[in-house]
C-alpha cells in the first residue's frame, strides 16, 4: 500500500488497485503533449478555474541582448520573441537565466503583455550571468506580484499575494560544476540564508538553472526527490539536495511519471546526453498543490535549454477593479487643415448661447460644453500608439516565426540529419525575413522623421525619436533605508517615507533679523509704483494671450487644451471676451 508519508507529500491521483511504493506513478495530466495555442488571444480550457492556478516556468535563455553580428542565429528583439513564447505556453511568471543585463531594472513588452524584471552585475563588472523574472503585466498592475528584491546577479525574488498569505518566488542561476569552488559555496550559502529568512507559513517557489543533477532517490531519507528522478547525481546535485533537505523542500520535476524526454532539460554538447539540471522546487507540504511539471520541448528562443513549466494550485488574491475616470484626448492635429478648422468653429457657434445665459459660472459651463462637443464631433479621440517596429509588424513576424516553429517541431518529432538541415534552413530564413521587416519599417520611419524636420515640427520629431528606440528600460522602485538596505515590508516602507519627508520638510530656518529690519524701515513711496490697469481685457489682448500659450500641454479639469482654444480663433476670442466682461 502507498504509505501515508508519501501520499501526504506528493500530488495525488486516483488509484483503482493496490500498488507498492516503488511502483507509484504520478501521471502528468498534460499527457506528454505541450499545451499551447498558436493564437495567443484564444481562451484557455477550464478558464473558470484559471484564477485558482498559477503557471510558473524556468528557462535558461542564454541572453536578452540583441546580437550586433549579422552571422548570429538569434532573431532581433529577443525580449519580444521570448515574451511570445511565454504567451503561447500561458506562463504567468517565469524565471530566466543568463540574461547578461547589467544593474537592475524593468522593461515592458506591451503587445505580448509581459514585464521583465532583472538583476545583473554592476557597470564596471563583466555581465556573464544575470537573472530575470518575467511576469504577466496584468499581475503587476493588479498588485498580485510585488516589486522585486535583487540579491545579486544570480538571485532575485518577488512576492506573490495569494489570499491572506504570500508566496515567495525566487529566480536563481547556480554556478556550473567547473566554476571556482569558492563561487559555488558562496552561492549555496547565500541561497540557504535567503531561504532561512522566509517565514515558514509563507509559500515558496524556487525556480532556476541549478546546473545540478540530483539523480534518483537512493534511500528513504531523501524526501526532497520524488520517485521519478533520472540520471546520476553530481556534486552540485548533492549540494542542492542538502539545501532541500535542510529547508524541507521538494523538487517537483521528479514527482511525475512521464517519458524521459519530458524530464530532461539540457543536452551535453560533447556526449550528446540529456540531463535534468533546471528545476522548480517548492515546500514539501505544498507538493500536493503541484498539478503538473514537465519540460516543454517546443519552446524556441535559440537556446540549448528546454523550458520547464509547472502548474500550481494557488488561490491568487482577488482584485476588485475600481473604475477610474478617463480623460479623453482629442486629435488636435486635424485643426491644421483649414476646412476642419472652419467646421470646428461653426460647431462651437451652433452650440454656444452666451447671450441668453446670465452669470459667470453658467456662461463658462456653456462655453466649455460647446467646445468639448465640437472637439468630440469634429476632431474625434486621439488614438495614441507608441511606435514599435516589432509590434506594428506583428502579423508578418508571426508568420515567419510560425514557419520556423513548424520546422522545429518536425525535427524534435523525428530527429534526423535531414530534418535538422530543414530546421536550420527555416531558422535562417526566419532571421532574414525579420531583419528585412525591421529595415523596411525603419526606412518608412526615417522618411516620416525627415518630413517632420522639413516642416520644423520639432515637438513630434523629438517625440518620435524617443519612441522608435523600443521598449524603455526603467529603474526598479526599490525603497531603501538610511543605510542603503532595501525594505520589503510595506509598513517599513511607509515608515521610511515618513522619515524622509520629516527630514525634508521640517528643517530649521535661519532668519537674518538685520536684513528684515532694513526692509521694513525702507521708505517706498507709492508715487514711483505704476498700478496695473484693472479694466477687462480687450479682444486684441485676449488674442495675444492665446497666441503666447504653449501647445502640447496637459489640460485642467475642463479638458480644454491650448490647441482647442486656438482652433476656435475669433469664435473663442469673442466668447472669452463676453465671459470676462460679466
Amino acid at each position: 500500500m502507498l504509505s501515508t508519508k508519501l501520499t501526504d507529500s506528493l500530488p495525488q491521483v486516483s488509484q483503482s488497485h493496490t500498488v507498492s511504493t516503488d511502483s507509484v506513478c504520478l501521471m502528468d495530466s498534460g499527457g506528454g503533449t505541450p499545451t499551447l495555442s498558436d493564437n495567443p488571444h484564444t481562451t484557455p480550457r477550464n478558464s473558470s478555474n484559471k484564477s485558482n492556478t498559477l503557471t510558473v516556468a524556468t528557462w535558461n535563455i542564454k541572453t536578452l541582448l540583441d546580437s550586433q553580428h549579422k552571422s548570429t542565429a538569434n532573431i532581433p528583439r529577443r525580449t519580444a520573441v521570448i515574451a511570445r513564447e511565454l504567451q503561447r505556453y500561458r506562463i504567468d511568471i517565469a524565471s530566466l537565466q543568463e540574461t547578461h543585463l547589467k544593474n537592475s531594472g524593468k522593461l515592458e513588452e506591451t503587445n505580448a503583455g509581459y514585464t521583465y524584471l532583472w538583476s545583473g552585475c554592476e557597470d564596471d563588472k563583466p555581465n556573464y550571468h544575470g537573472v530575470a523574472i518575467c511576469v504577466r503585466t496584468e499581475l503587476m498592475k493588479k498588485g498580485i506580484v510585488s516589486t522585486p528584491y535583487c540579491y545579486s546577479d544570480r538571485m532575485m525574488s518577488v512576492q506573490i499575494h495569494n489570499g491572506n498569505t504570500e508566496t515567495t518566488f525566487i529566480a536563481c542561476y547556480a554556478p556550473t560544476l567547473n566554476s571556482d569552488p569558492h563561487t559555488i559555496e558562496s552561492f549555496y550559502q547565500e541561497l540557504n540564508s535567503v531561504l532561512a529568512k522566509i517565514p515558514k507559513k509563507s509559500g515558496l517557489i524556487l525556480a532556476g538553472d541549478f546546473n545540478a543533477r540530483v539523480g534518483r532517490r537512493q534511500n528513504s531519507m531523501e524526501d526532497a526527490i520524488g520517485p521519478h528522478g533520472i540520471g546520476t547525481r553530481n556534486e552540485n546535485g548533492l549540494r542542492l539536495l542538502n539545501v532541500c533537505i535542510q529547508q524541507n523542500l521538494r523538487i517537483t520535476n521528479t514527482c511525475f511519471q512521464q517519458k524521459t524526454k519530458y524530464k530532461t532539460t539540457w543536452q551535453h554538447p560533447r556526449t550528446k546526453q540529456w540531463h535534468q539540471i533546471d528545476h522548480i522546487i517548492t515546500r514539501a507540504r505544498d507538493a500536493p498543490n503541484v498539478l503538473r511539471c514537465k519540460s516543454m520541448r517546443g519552446a524556441q528562443c535559440e537556446t540549448d535549454h528546454h523550458l520547464v513549466r509547472a502548474t500550481f494550485k494557488l488561490q491568487l488574491r482577488r482584485y476588485h477593479h475600481a473604475p477610474k475616470p478617463t480623460r479623453r484626448t482629442y486629435d488636435t492635429k486635424k485643426l491644421k487643415t483649414e476646412a476642419i478648422q472652419i467646421q470646428y468653429q461653426s460647431e462651437i457657434d451652433a452650440n454656444i448661447h452666451t447671450d441668453n445665459v446670465q452669470g459667470v459660472e453658467p456662461t463658462w459651463t456653456n462655453f466649455k460644453e460647446a467646445t468639448i462637443k465640437a472637439a468630440s464631433d469634429i476632431l474625434g479621440t486621439k488614438k495614441y500608439k507608441k511606435a514599435d517596429w516589432f509590434d506594428e509588424s506583428d502579423s508578418l513576424i508571426e508568420e515567419a516565426l510560425k514557419k520556423k516553429r513548424e520546422a522545429h517541431n518536425n525535427y524534435i518529432a523525428a530527429p534526423s540529419s535531414t530534418m535538422k538541415k530543414k530546421y536550420i534552413s527555416a531558422r535562417k530564413k526566419c532571421q532574414k525575413e525579420v531583419r528585412r521587416i525591421k529595415e523596411k519599417w525603419w526606412t518608412q520611419k526615417t522618411d516620416e522623421l525627415q518630413a517632420m524636420m522639413n516642416t520644423n515640427d520639432s515637438f513630434n520629431l523629438y517625440r518620435s525619436i524617443k519612441e522608435v528606440i523600443g521598449p524603455t528600460k526603467k529603474a526598479l522602485n526599490i525603497i531603501e533605508d538610511s543605510q542603503g538596505i532595501a525594505l520589503k515590508d510595506k509598513n517599513q516602507q511607509l515608515s521610511r517615507w515618513k522619515e524622509h519627508f520629516d527630514n525634508l520638510l521640517n528643517q530649521d530656518t535661519h532668519i537674518e533679523l538685520d536684513q528684515l529690519e532694513i526692509i521694513m524701515n525702507s521708505n517706498i513711496t507709492t508715487s514711483t509704483i505704476q498700478l496695473p490697469n484693472d479694466d477687462p481685457p480687450s479682444e486684441m489682448e485676449i488674442a495675444k494671450a492665446l497666441s503666447q500659450l504653449k501647445n502640447n500641454k496637459s489640460p485642467g479639469q475642463d479638458l480644454i487644451t491650448t490647441e482647442l482654444l486656438k482652433g476656435g480663433q475669433t469664435t473663442t476670442i469673442k466668447c472669452l471676451h463676453t465671459l470676462l466682461n460679466k
